[in-house]
């Protein structure tokens, strides 16, 4: 089976625009595979033909009908040879294989499973998405086969939970790619394993996430409804998720201009933050006051008003420079409130060092903060 039988898929691909290295974005999968998917012979994985339907925005059983004609196409052209059951026991043995692969899943695997997902989000934090995304995709592949493979529920559900957070995660660098259909398809991923493991937790903090997607592309209304569903979920949600929910309900008031409604929304962020700035069931969140702080004057800042100055400079002396991203978008968001006070100057080197900070990490969605900013400068000059 060759290249000429998978026209289908690069047909697809051509009508969506896409190059095969988004389209490889898209499935959550690296160029390597995307090219075996178009040019070795072999039919892929169920996994992969699911991987494939959703990145084309295609129906699965569309999919697996392509791949059914390409295989009868081939056995058609073929000799057939009687009493041969090589490949169907090497298929047994593959799939037995995985089977007994994800039965060793123990605590000892989880802990380091763990361990690895903590060192993909250091790295994350201080080198941006872009250096971080393959390994995190890798990550993801790697536990998706031990999670989709398990039997005992002391194995899936670690297992699960993992995915769910580390989906997430690869939805919000995806949002920092630009790659706005990705974030919004690892999004819908993690909240899936959520839902099967029933960790509320990672499912709010899911749908607040992926309601990021929307605010990004001007759904406003529609990002405020995915954060109020998820601040309204039952099941256990520890303090500092709800601490930070209702940071982020204050943000999604002010991208609508809610000013009144912003402010009370953090102060209840404020009310819900514990005195630990980390909980074990929210390993994927980094929330203190300093945090706080950075984003109520990022809220702040939307609304024009000029005590965002004082709290985003508070916030930058404060936070830990390891969060160099966040860093980048807290200078930006002090040089949108120093040019509402008629600062242009002190603005101008705000913008510098938020451009600096953003190249730095390579955040497509800071940069692109940075290019408006510019523009604004511009017209007061």
């Amino acid at each position: 089976m060759g290249a000429a039988q998978r026209d289908w898929i690069r047909m697809r691909i051509a009508e969506l625009g896409w190059t095969q290295k988004e389209f490889a974005h898209r499935a959550g999968v690296n160029r390597r595979t995307v090219v075996r998917w178009l040019n070795e012979p072999g039919i892929p994985r169920i996994n992969e033909q699911r991987d494939i339907a959703l990145a084309l925005d295609l129906e699965f059983t569309e999919v697996r009908e392509h791949f059914k004609q390409e295989q009868q196409a081939s056995s058609a052209s073929t000799p057939t040879i009687p009493e041969i059951t090589a490949p169907q026991d090497e298929a047994s043995r593959a799939f037995r294989a995985r089977i007994q692969a994800s039965s060793t899943v123990d605590g000892q695997l989880i802990t380091l499973l763990t361990q690895q997902a903590d060192a993909i989000r250091a790295t994350d934090r201080q080198l941006g998405s872009r250096m971080a995304h393959e390994q995190l995709l890798g990550y993801l592949r790697s536990l998706e086969h031990l999670w989709k493979f398990s039997i005992d529920p002391n194995q899936r559900d670690p297992l699960g939970q993992l995915y769910a957070d580390a989906a997430s995660l690869a939805g919000w660098q995806s949002l920092d790619l630009g790659e706005f259909e990705a974030a919004w398809t690892w999004f819908e991923r993690s909240k899936t394993a959520a839902r099967e493991v029933q960790a509320t937790a990672s499912l709010a903090h899911s749908v607040a996430e992926q309601a990021y997607v929307l605010l990004e592309v001007g759904e406003v209304q529609r990002a405020c409804q995915l954060v109020t569903g998820a601040k309204e979920l039952k099941g256990n949600v520890p303090p500092l998720l709800r601490a930070w929910l209702a940071a982020a309900e204050g943000e999604m008031w002010a991208a609508q201009g809610d000013k009144t409604r912003s402010i009370r929304a953090f102060d209840a962020a404020e009310l819900h933050l514990p005195s630990e700035e980390r909980d074990p069931l929210c390993p994927y969140l980094f929330l203190n006051r300093h945090h706080l702080e950075r984003w109520r004057g990022h809220a702040l800042a939307r609304v024009g008003d000029n005590a965002a100055i004082d709290d985003l400079r508070t916030a930058l002396d404060a936070v830990d420079h390891s969060f160099v991203r966040a860093r980048a978008g807290m200078h930006l968001d002090l040089t949108t409130a120093l040019l509402q006070a008629g600062k242009a100057g002190e603005a101008q080197e705000a913008l510098l060092v938020g451009q600096q900070l953003a190249e730095q990490v390579g955040s497509v969605r800071q940069l692109k903060r940075v290019r408006r900013l510019e523009g604004q400068l511009l017209a007061i000059k």
